[in-house]
């Protein structure tokens, strides 16, 4: 078992040798539509397991994140939450928070999600694309999996439930904000 640690650290090492060498040539490129120039929108994008099974509000009226986790608290376990720096038309979101364990199998437990990103007048955000979890429900003691595709869904200030697995009872709200790029 450690002989697997070993190889996949010495994998992880050799691409981390590689993007450091590509940090350093991106790090010699032009500033151009990096994070830090001008006014761009910003998305926030929150994963949920609902231990009830209720479907939860198509709609938070809270502009931050500690308001859209006071609205759930005792009612969902937070899977994963993440802050974009300024989006642009096309953008891939990808969000992975994961955790890789060996057992009868190779398991990878958490969020996977890739997330298309329509912001065409750099405002306005159309969030689409897809998103898999493997959890665990720690309040039914059982293994929760769900592979949803999300059509695209203008998202706002507020937080907006952007798609809602009946069956495993996992939300994703996304919402945007307004900052420097």
């Amino acid at each position: 078992m450690l002989g697997i640690f070993w190889k996949r650290l010495a994998a992880v090492g050799c691409i981390a040798a590689v993007v450091g060498l590509l940090a350093g040539e991106v790090a010699m490129a032009p500033a151009e539509g990096i994070a830090g120039i001008g006014k761009a929108a910003h998305v926030n994008v929150a994963i949920f397991h609902v231990y009830s099974g209720d479907k939860p509000p198509a709609e938070i009226q809270q502009p931050d994140e500690a308001g859209l986790l006071t609205a759930l608290k005792g009612e969902a376990q937070i899977l994963a939450l993440t802050h974009t720096t300024g989006v642009k038309d096309n953008d891939v979101l990808d969000i992975q928070a994961d955790v890789l364990r060996e057992g009868q199998s190779l398991e990878d437990f958490g969020v996977d999600c890739q997330l298309i990103l329509d912001v065409p007048d750099g405002e306005h955000v159309k969030i689409g694309g897809k998103c898999q979890t493997l959890v665990w429900d720690i309040v039914n003691a059982r293994q929760v999996k769900s592979d949803m595709l999300i059509k695209p869904t203008l998202v706002g200030k507020d937080w907006t439930l952007i798609a809602w697995d009946a069956k495993e009872h996992v939300a994703i709200y996304v919402n945007e904000e307004m900052g420097a790029e």
